[in-house]
């Protein structure tokens, strides 16, 4: 399936997933309609049968959705969005922070 990269977000449909909050409030209001998936895999599966025009998944875990996929999906890349994302920590955890540090590191890479 070849997609169509500059087609606007409103005359598209997109697949949530449930439990995936910048859906929600950043994604779905840019897009005709929204259907939600109760996983990732399962919003894949849509959009390789066409029952879905997009998803949004991060960047550097595509590659392991899109061997799956290879045939039937296009990653988009003129579509990417940036979202922000925070964490707050209590003083009282400060011990903690090379800790989640470690962890973001390790999900999204050296920023």
């Amino acid at each position: 399936m070849k997609e169509n990269c500059t087609k606007s977000g409103k005359g598209l449909t997109v697949v949530g997933v449930k439990g995936i909050r910048a859906f929600e409030g950043v994604i779905v209001p840019k897009f005709m309609r929204i259907t939600w998936a109760p996983t990732e895999d399962s919003a894949f599966r849509m959009i390789s049968a066409r029952r879905s025009d997009v998803t949004y998944w991060m960047k550097n875990r595509l590659a392991n959705v899109y061997k799956n996929y290879a045939d039937t999906l296009t990653v988009c890349i003129q579509n990417e969005i940036n979202l922000p994302l925070h964490s707050y920590v209590h003083s009282d955890y400060a011990w903690a922070l090379p800790k989640v540090e470690a962890a973001y590191a390790n999900l999204f890479g050296k920023m």
